[in-house]
């Protein structure tokens, strides 16, 4: 996917460039934002990489029925106990198109009594489908992008270029974030409009939008796309730190519910944990890659693990 000139790794431990995504959040622009994520992402995979060995990238994929075993990379097996397909550096024009949720959901940040304010996962979203426009198009792949909630913002289309990079990072830092979550007419529009040989990047919390959202992206993925979801949640919907009596507000509706937090922190956890690996277990049933991220991981690492099965020869 990523292909990386083979320059000097920089002198960073890796750990040391993943910045925190609340300090990511603080810096101003996007386009800031992108290039400092970026950085560290470079850092990172030139330092995990074998000395002497070329650095060069190509597109894997993750195996559907249909594909043929030959070009499973069972290396890349190994190292992440799933089935990955090769594609050659020949076989890849990258053509990748970036989705937002923007949805009035992806509006939280953080609720929990006593600790800091958080990174909105609308602003995380936008921060690394940004950042992995900046580095496809800085190595002259293709890339555009849309939003959505209600219904889809301005789409822009695939074309490659510096200039387009402002043009892709406009349309992510403008769209307003609100609304219910409706991706099913947005993403189907899609269908008929990008190559088999696209990418298509979705980042999304999958809220109210689960059974919406795998249909239209079952169907790219029938038509030989590469679909990946980025599944953004706050830490606080995994973890559950509430310590007290806590009321809480429906983000898409006018439902309020007041709950004993630590008399349901069991049952919360255990439903959480297996919507989450309901989620996972649907995607990979249809050939889509998935991906569980939360706010608090630094961007830089959290598309280091993303990327890193993409790797050639690795």
């Amino acid at each position: 996917m990523l292909r990386v000139p083979s320059t000097p790794a920089a002198t960073q431990a890796p750990q040391e460039r993943w910045v925190d995504a609340q300090a990511i959040q603080a810096l101003s622009g996007l386009l800031i934002r992108a290039r400092t994520v970026a950085d560290g992402v470079l850092a990172g995979l030139h330092r995990s990489q074998r000395h002497g060995r070329s650095i060069e990238f190509a597109e894997h994929k993750v195996y559907s029925p249909g594909d043929e075993t030959k070009h499973i990379d069972w290396k890349a097996f190994g190292k992440f106990d799933r089935y990955y397909v090769k594609r050659f550096i020949e076989e890849t024009a990258m053509r990748a198109f970036m989705v937002c949720d923007v949805s009035s959901s992806m509006t939280y940040a953080g609720g929990a009594p006593g600790s800091l304010p958080g990174v909105m996962k609308a602003d995380y979203a936008k921060t690394l489908s940004a950042t992995l426009a900046y580095l496809l198009l800085r190595q002259t792949d293709a890339v555009g992008c849309m939003t959505f909630a209600e219904t889809s913002g301005p789409r822009v289309a695939i074309r490659g270029g510096d200039r387009h990079l402002v043009e892709v990072l406009e349309a992510l830092e403008q769209a307003p974030v609100g609304g219910l979550t409706r991706p099913a007419e947005s993403l189907a529009s899609l269908v008929g409009q990008l190559s088999k040989r696209a990418m298509v990047v979705v980042c999304t919390d999958l809220l109210d939008s689960g059974k919406d959202i795998l249909g239209p992206l079952s169907a790219l993925r029938t038509r030989g796309a590469d679909v990946a979801i980025l599944h953004i949640l706050h830490p606080d919907e995994v973890r559950f730190p509430f310590d007290s009596v806590v009321r809480f507000l429906d983000l898409e509706g006018d439902r309020t519910a007041q709950v004993d937090a630590p008399a349901i922190r069991s049952a919360y956890l255990e439903e959480v944990t297996t919507w989450l690996r309901a989620q996972e277990a649907a995607a990979h049933e249809r050939g889509l890659d998935y991906h569980l991220i939360t706010t608090d991981t630094p961007p830089a690492r959290a598309l280091l693990e993303f990327l890193a099965p993409r790797r050639r020869g690795e």
